[in-house]
């Protein structure tokens, strides 16, 4: 059985992962940090800093103490609902493979997006080809994704579908000047990191985050902090239920 592990991303840092979501559970469980970091054979301090960078970046605190113990807040409960939901979603898809890998066209290696977004189906137009999608993430983005018709029956995607649109981040390019490109997002450079071949960047908008990977010859003159537009191709959007 094919198997994948899936990460949050939020203002350009580590947010969730397995690893995390699992130690909220054990604190849930156990009713104390201590003995949540000794069932998952962790330190103290490590399983600490774990909650408290997840603290830094929710909306409030995750886990609240309750004399002697602690316990999941609401916020923390929320979230590892929505990332067990996304989490089913992901296995789903992978369990498409485990038959015939090579009947699928959709290369493995798109599964390691790492901007992964899940959105529900607001429009669907196309032929006997392809079709397009209209995904909206939230009240404000809107994305479109264009796959071929084989993939949208084999996906049974309807009207109102929940679905996660994953894009590679070597697939997004960034421009200073507004672009021609189905799909446009104004962002601000949060990160960069620089790398032998390639140049990885964070982006932040008040909506939505995403990371964009350009090879080094392509990365000129961004700083962080510059308003840029992110912008890429409907083709380049993969779909997963």
């Amino acid at each position: 059985m094919l198997k994948s592990r899936l990460w949050l991303d939020k203002d350009g840092k580590n947010f969730l992962g397995h690893g995390k979501v699992e130690l909220l559970e054990k604190i849930k469980e156990h009713g104390s940090i201590n003995k949540a970091a000794k069932a998952m054979k962790m330190s103290y301090k490590a399983a600490w800093d774990c909650i408290d960078s997840i603290n830094n970046l929710a909306n409030s605190p995750v886990v609240i103490k309750i004399g002697n113990g602690s316990k999941i807040s609401e916020e923390g409960e929320r979230l590892i609902r929505k990332f067990r939901e996304i989490e089913a979603k992901q296995n789903e898809f992978l369990s498409q493979f485990d038959d015939d890998l090579g009947q699928n066209k959709i290369n493995l290696f798109s599964l390691s997006a790492k901007n992964q977004f899940t959105c529900f189906v607001r429009g669907i137009r196309g032929d006997e080809v392809s079709v397009d999608l209209e995904l909206c993430i939230n009240k404000n983005i809107t994305i479109f994704s264009n796959i071929t018709k084989d993939s949208f029956d084999r996906l049974q995607i309807t009207m109102g579908s929940i679905v996660i649109a994953a894009i590679k981040a070597n697939l997004i390019k960034i421009s200073k000047l507004k672009p021609k490109s189905q799909n446009i997002i104004k962002c601000e450079i949060s990160k960069i990191k620089k790398g032998e071949k390639s140049t990885q960047i964070c982006l932040n908008s008040p909506e939505l985050n995403l990371s964009a990977t350009l090879k080094n010859q392509d990365f000129f003159g961004f700083e962080i902090g510059d308003k840029i537009y992110a912008y890429f191709e409907a083709g380049s959007v993969i779909i997963c239920k």
